[in-house]
C-alpha cells in the first residue's frame, strides 16, 4: 500500500517565479526540500494570472511534520505562503484507530439500544 501525502492550492504569481515545498519533523530538526519546481512540472509558474498547483509526497516516512509551501520570487528572494501540520500514521496505526473507532461505535450503539429497551417511561 502507497501512502502519500497531497497538497493543492490557488495563487496568482504575479511576480513569482514558481514554488517549492519543504517539510520537516514537528519540534526538532531542519527545513529539508521536500520539491522543487526545477523537478516537478505541478510547481512550475502558470504565468502571472496563476493557477492550480500540486505537490504529492510520495514515501512519506510515519510521524508528524510541517509542511510549508515557499513561492520563489523572480528577484531571488523567497516567500512562505502557507504552512500545515500533517500527522502520518503506519498501516498497523491506521488499523488499530479504525478498530478503536469500530469498538466505540459497537458500544455506543449498544448503550442507545440498551437504553430504549429499559426505558421506565415506555412501560
Amino acid at each position: 500500500l502507497l501512502r502519500r501525502e497531497e497538497a493543492h492550492w490557488l495563487r496568482r504569481l504575479g511576480r513569482r517565479r514558481s514554488f517549492s515545498v519543504e517539510k520537516k519533523p514537528i519540534g526538532f530538526g531542519d527545513w529539508a526540500v521536500a520539491g522543487s519546481y526545477k523537478s516537478d512540472k505541478n510547481l512550475k509558474s502558470k504565468g502571472a494570472l496563476g493557477g492550480s498547483y500540486s505537490f504529492t509526497d510520495a514515501a512519506p516516512d510515519e510521524g508528524e511534520y510541517l509542511y510549508r509551501i515557499v513561492a520563489d520570487q523572480s528577484d531571488g528572494s523567497r516567500e512562505i505562503t502557507c504552512q500545515v501540520g500533517v500527522t502520518i500514521e503506519s498501516e498497523a496505526q491506521q488499523l488499530q484507530t479504525k478498530i478503536v473507532v469500530a469498538i466505540s461505535a459497537a458500544a455506543l450503539l449498544a448503550f442507545v439500544f440498551a437504553g430504549l429497551a429499559l426505558d421506565p417511561i415506555k412501560g
